[in-house]
């Protein structure tokens, strides 16, 4: 059978079609196949601008057979931009799988400088180690817990690690001020950003797409300064009605280094006065690490003793509770996989995704 490998705006696929195939093929409900969602991370973000990049698998017949999504995204690295691509998810039908998983990996890496994603299956990891890229298996993780009793039905927290979430130590106090904002004047943060970091564009079209014109998720944008300088912190509030669970996201920091610990501290109280039982960020920066780690925050893959999941809709508890990412570079490799400079957080590829059952629970669809 031959196949044709394009995008979905060069072969001309129809993004209806693609989303019944989509629906049919992914094992669980996803919420690709929701119109506007779908519209929304293919074609709406700055990058795209109405051009839908997805790599397509399709017979001469003009059937799907294949579908990896990505959208368009400027990767910085060491402050210079590259043509780069976010991975989300990848989907084949049984005739196709594996015969061109390769080939879809190979016509990626002509078409952009750097490549990144996460949530690797089992299966996949041979495919990308084949095609060169490199995998980190588990992501870092920090978690903060406020309650753990609240907890106790999804949470995995040994007597051993209770010890540890009650005695924090002493913890510095941070002073800083703190104000809701939006994201009309954050192109100095951005640049103080691209100076300290390695990472996917935070430019402020990009950081209005992601984070004011979500069709779901609501975000929470406060500019804090501390010590003369500002950063950008984003957060996400999440209640799990059917639990009675209310926690916090760090999504994203974004500004000079030495604000980051204000950064922190603010997400804490925010998520104290909002009554969180925990609050965690996922991030690969050293500088993120070093913040919240001696602050009483538990790492998820050093600390084992306290495992909190990463997915709440539904509820799995995986062992340990973080995901993996995929990444390759045409370019500077080595400076990529530096992966204490490399600021990846969870506003970045699909790790902030709405489930369907989070759609289904908050009564969006």
């Amino acid at each position: 059978m031959h196949l044709e490998i394009g995008t979905v705006s060069s072969l001309g696929v129809d993004q209806g079609e693609l989303r019944a195939f989509i629906g049919e093929h992914w094992h669980h409900q996803i919420a690709l196949t929701v119109e506007n969602f779908y519209e929304w991370q293919f074609t709406a973000s700055p990058d795209n601008a109405g051009i839908d990049n997805t790599v397509v698998v399709i017979d001469k017949l003009g059937n799907i057979h294949g579908f990896c999504g990505l959208n368009d995204r400027k990767f910085f690295l060491e402050g210079q931009p590259f043509k780069g691509a976010e991975l989300t998810t990848w989907i084949h039908s049984e005739k196709a799988r594996g015969q061109y998983a390769i080939a879809v990996l190979q016509f990626l890496k002509k078409r952009y400088d750097v490549l990144i994603g996460t949530g690797i299956s089992d299966s996949a990891w041979p495919l990308y180690l084949h095609s060169g890229f490199k995998i980190v298996a588990k992501l870092p993780r920090f978690v903060r817990v406020f309650d753990w009793k609240a907890l106790k039905n999804c949470a995995d927290i040994t007597p051993l690690g209770r010890r540890i979430l009650r005695n924090t130590g002493s913890v510095e106090e941070v002073t800083f001020s703190s104000t809701p904002t939006t994201l009309e004047d954050c192109e100095e943060l951005v640049k103080q950003f691209r100076v300290a970091f390695n990472g996917l564009s935070r430019s402020p079209e990009h950081l209005r797409w992601r984070y004011e014109r979500h069709p779901y998720f609501n975000y929470e944008i406060n500019r804090v300064t501390s010590k003369g300088s500002d950063g950008l912190l984003v957060l996400r509030y999440e209640h799990k009605y059917s639990e009675g669970l209310k926690f916090v996201h760090v999504i994203d920091l974004i500004g000079a280094p030495n604000v980051i610990p204000a950064m922190i501290s603010c997400a804490e109280q925010k998520a104290l006065a909002y009554g969180a039982s925990f609050i965690d960020m996922t991030s690969t920066a050293s500088l993120h690490a070093a913040a919240t780690w001696t602050r009483g925050w538990t790492s998820i893959l050093d600390e084992p003793m306290v495992r909190i999941p990463n997915r709440f809709y539904p509820i799995e508890q995986r062992v340990p509770p973080t995901t993996s990412m995929t990444l390759w570079s045409r370019h500077n490799m080595d400076s990529l996989l530096d992966l204490g400079k490399l600021c990846f957080t969870k506003g970045d590829c699909d790790l902030d995704r709405p489930t369907m059952n989070f759609l289904i629970e908050h009564k969006l669809i």
